[in-house]
């Protein structure tokens, strides 16, 4: 459990089993037991950090997208391509199976979409913003 593992790396640290004296010499299994207390610690919050920022990053996407066609304007289209090629290239580290592949080559390329709607309203408009 989450606590717990946080609890007995700040022991350790507290104690100083962790980093230890110069003199201090650490066991193969007190160095095994920390390898695996922040293995396990790190899996916990690695994962958890990896659908956070996904899911944000969907959201915000979603969000920008529909902003950017509903004002039919240059930068946010270029942000959206940004937004939408970081996730691609994050998708297929964080999801490694053919879906995770997939989604990352579709929104590698909504972001080329994107890129071309930013240039068609730049030259479009001579780069004025649309007012309706």
């Amino acid at each position: 459990d989450y606590e717990a593992i946080v609890f007995e790396v700040e022991v350790l640290f507290a104690r100083g089993d962790l980093l230890g004296d110069p003199g201090d010499v650490i066991t193969e299994e007190e160095m095994e037991e920390i390898g695996i207390q922040f293995g396990v610690f790190n899996g916990i919050l690695g994962g958890w950090a990896t659908y956070f920022l996904i899911g944000f990053g969907v959201l915000l996407l979603i969000g920008l997208s529909v902003w950017a066609f509903w004002r039919l304007n240059p930068i946010l289209f270029m942000i959206t391509a940004a937004i939408a090629i970081m996730l691609g290239l994050y998708w297929y580290d964080a999801f490694t199976n053919n879906l995770g592949l997939a989604l990352s080559l579709m929104l590698i390329l909504y972001s080329f979409v994107c890129i071309g709607f930013a240039f068609r309203f730049i030259f479009w408009t001579r780069g004025e913003i649309i007012e309706e």
